[in-house]
């Protein structure tokens, strides 16, 4: 029987050099993934998660917020719409399955997919609750219920036309997390910016419904576009104008001066661009609108940085 050949030191270094390059590839393919799935989730509307949040650490600070509060505001959105996502597709794929008939065997692709769905929402949940600890124990029980919040919502959307409503919610319950982090509470102007947030929120995913009503009837997913027909852009209006006079009010009690005041001017000429490019409701255009949110909420933020820097 024959002894296995030694490499030659030239045969060696070729097979580190392939060992490196394919460890570099690994780690390329990783990043690459990263960035397209942090670009699908901002697509997607994380940025209504992050802008409250954001609001509020600026006001509970009164300024630059404490570092530990700002990694933590930084990350928490970005998992908890991974969560959010990974979960409202298990989730609805189940309520979905359930109401076929039983004789319909699923896939064992779909099933493999589903385990390792689970095990992504597992790692995610995991690492948020880590991240949870650089709060206090307040932070951590708001946090608790925004989970529930979000698992709770595709089946708010099989039961209710609220969904959008229940989503705005959900997504700006980073407000009262940040005024807990950094103040160890929650005061009036924290429930205040939440009302504020819960109507931009509810906003952009009613711009979104708007977007997706055809194939949410075909779904047979309720939404709030579904239920108001051709009063959609009449509700819309309804939820813009609450949303600036709340931070209006917001202004007022955070005492943020004239500055902030002016600033709101731009996201209101944003929020009066989005109902130009969606006036028709084609889903194309409600989508425009809805990732001009995005803008729409950079722009309330500059204005309380602003505020706060000339108070």
């Amino acid at each position: 029987m024959p002894t296995p050949r030694s490499l030659r030191p030239d045969e060696r270094s070729d097979a580190s050099v392939t060992r490196m390059g394919a460890a570099g590839a690994r780690v390329r393919l990783a990043w690459a993934w990263a960035w397209a799935w942090m670009r699908g989730a901002w697509r997607g509307g994380m940025f209504l998660l992050l802008w409250p949040a954001w609001w509020a650490l600026w006001l509970a600070a009164d300024g630059f917020p404490p570092w530990n509060a700002l990694l933590l505001f930084a990350l928490v959105p970005w998992l908890a719409y991974g969560v959010a996502r990974v979960s409202g597709n298990l989730a609805g794929a189940w309520l979905d399955r359930r109401g076929q008939a039983d004789d319909q065997p699923s896939p064992t692709r779909d099933a493999s997919r589903g385990r390792d769905a689970l095990l992504a929402l597992a790692g995610a949940l995991l690492l948020a609750l880590a991240l949870e600890f650089l709060g206090n124990r307040l932070t951590l029980y708001l946090g608790a219920a925004a989970l529930v919040m979000a698992l709770g919502v595709p089946l708010v959307q099989r039961v209710s036309y609220l969904s959008q409503a229940a989503l705005g919610v959900a997504c700006a319950w980073g407000i009262p997390m940040a005024f807990a982090a950094v103040q160890g509470g929650v005061p009036p102007l924290g429930w205040l910016l939440l009302c504020a947030g819960t109507l931009w929120a509810s906003g952009g995913w009613i711009w979104q419904a708007m977007a997706q009503r055809e194939e949410d009837l075909r779904r047979g997913v309720r939404s709030v576009a579904i239920l108001l027909g051709e009063l959609d852009l009449l509700a819309q209006a309804l939820v813009s104008g609450g949303m600036l006079v709340a931070l209006v009010l917001v202004g007022q009690r955070a005492e943020l001066g004239a500055a902030y005041f002016a600033a709101l001017g731009v996201p209101a000429l944003l929020i009066g661009a989005q109902f130009w490019i969606a006036r028709r409701r084609e889903p194309g255009a409600c989508l425009c609108a809805f990732a001009l949110g995005a803008w729409v909420g950079a722009a309330v933020f500059a204005g309380i940085v602003l505020g706060l820097a000339l108070k």
